[in-house]
């Protein structure tokens, strides 16, 4: 009898020790299962917040784009404004000495008739 009890003990702590291995596997299994979760909830932040950078980046760049551009369209008016005053004041002067010329010689012809 006593054998048996002997064997039903070793049995009972085989059986506990067996439950503990198993319990610490699933324990260990679902702390794998958490850490991975973690890491791909980590990595998908990650991801996110590298868009949400690239996207920021993307769109200060459209804007500086847009910026020189409206400036850059700005000078070339200011240049074209400069140019059109300048090409007006060439060609009031030709017209003004266009229209100078035959009133001068108007007064040249009636000054140079009185003095003979």
């Amino acid at each position: 009898m006593r054998m048996m009890e002997e064997q039903n003990k070793l049995a009972g702590e085989a059986r506990r020790a067996e439950e503990e291995r198993l319990a610490k596997a699933i324990k260990e299994n679902e702390n794998r299962k958490k850490e991975e979760e973690d890491r791909v909830e980590h990595d998908k932040k990650e991801r996110e917040e590298a868009d949400r950078v690239a996207e920021e980046e993307k769109q200060k760049e459209e804007a500086e784009r847009i910026e020189k551009s409206k400036k850059e369209e700005e000078e070339r008016l200011e240049r074209k404004k400069k140019l059109d005053m300048i090409m007006s004041r060439v060609k009031n002067k030709e017209n003004n000495d266009k229209s100078a010329t035959p009133a001068l010689a108007r007064v040249v012809t009636s000054v140079s008739q009185a003095s003979q």
